[in-house]
């Protein structure tokens, strides 16, 4: 099984597409485990509805730490109050949509849920911690450390040339306090004209490997789930809300920390060679990817 995500943005470039080995609901079996494995969320958006849907579909505050770039003061009241308003249109619009079937969790399964987790009037939520940058984690002390077993960053987003560079600074720091045997979560968009600044080309067949990290495959169903419990897409500014574009073109690239007894190597040490292979077709040697022109 795969999925074709589009890594040029226009009229049929070459190389429009690429293919990668599809790992359905990958994630849900890895985070939301009895044993509440420890997780990481770096880059939350300022409305926290990616960390609230999270918690509540896995019912539980335990082990998970959300953090932000800027410090923020996050009301879970009012957190938890527009989750549950965006999951009904969430779910409306991912029915018309006819993608995938998470139809299992009904509008008011999701209240029940949020409620057995929140309260009635939610005060408190999972631990929050500000000021955290998603390339420097290893400057930041043992609490967030201590729970990099499994790192997501949903939606990055630098601007149009800076988001490729972010990612991979973000997963350099990111090996730097994962063990082997750990994993890392990139949640992108599919759609053509955001995820072309992704560089998925290079990320996965270059950089990721040169870093220490192998795409175990892409999970196109759990992040629905998410969807459904009122995650809404935070723009970077509030004129620039792109949430019902891509609403139904989330995905989530899931990354293995392989051997980590030599050293990471450091995103700005890769510049150059980014620099050079850019807009560079080359033949696909790695097995479960693979490009194509065009969609059929």
């Amino acid at each position: 099984m795969s999925i074709k995500i589009e890594v040029l943005w226009g009229p049929e470039p070459e190389g429009k597409f690429i293919t990668l080995p599809l790992a359905s609901g990958r994630f849900q079996k890895i985070l939301f485990d009895r044993s509440l494995p420890k997780v990481l969320i770096v880059g939350e958006g300022k409305n926290f509805t990616f960390t609230a849907a999270f918690v509540a579909l896995r019912r539980s505050f335990e082990n998970v730490i959300t953090t932000t770039w800027p410090v923020l003061s996050p009301d879970w009241s009012e957190v938890v109050k527009t989750a549950l308003s965006n999951a009904h249109r969430n779910q409306e619009f991912l029915a018309k949509s006819d993608l995938y079937d998470t139809t299992s969790f009904t509008v008011e399964e999701v209240y029940t849920r949020y409620g057995s987790i929140f309260g009635v009037s939610p005060s408190t939520g999972p631990t929050y911690i500000g000021n955290v940058n998603a390339t420097e984690l290893e400057e930041h002390d043992n609490i967030i450390h201590s729970h990099c077993e499994n790192i997501f960053f949903q939606c990055p987003h630098d601007g149009q040339s800076g988001t490729q560079h972010l990612i991979v600074s973000f997963m350099s720091s990111a090996a730097r306090v994962q063990k082997a045997g750990n994993y890392l979560f990139l949640g992108i968009t599919k759609d053509g004209r955001y995820s072309n600044v992704y560089g998925l080309r290079e990320l996965i067949e270059t950089s990721a490997p040169n870093i220490g990290y192998r795409l175990e495959g892409v999970d196109d169903i759990t992040i629905q789930k998410i969807l459904h419990f009122g995650y809404r897409h935070q723009a970077r500014r509030d004129e620039d809300d792109i949430h019902d574009r891509i609403l139904a073109h989330h995905v989530t690239l899931v990354f293995h920390r392989e051997d980590s007894s030599s050293s990471p190597v450091n995103a700005n040490d890769l510049s150059d060679e980014f620099a050079s292979r850019l807009n560079i077709r080359e033949p696909q040697r790695r097995t479960g990817i693979e490009y194509s022109d065009d969609e059929g």
